[in-house]
């Protein structure tokens, strides 16, 4: 994600459709569905793809829900 986010928004196309789908997702209900059931996947696929690199972290773990609101990860 390091590398990803300074590549992504330096990229004025990129960046211009990111804020064209975010202000389209607030207008149109159906963009949002959409917008939000495609995230949902993506988060799905990084989470199977770090439990693969890391099968000792349990599923909250990977999918960046903490089963309590006090902790937190640290590594």
């Amino acid at each position: 994600m390091r590398s990803v986010v300074p590549r992504v928004t330096s990229d004025e196309k990129v960046l211009r459709l990111a804020v064209e789908l975010m202000a389209g997702a607030m207008r149109t209900p159906e963009l949002g569905d959409a917008l939000r059931l495609g995230l949902r996947e993506a988060r799905g696929q990084i989470a199977d793809w770090l439990g693969a690199l890391n099968p000792q972290w349990p599923a909250e773990r990977r999918t960046g829900r903490p089963r309590s609101s006090r902790r937190c990860w640290t590594g």
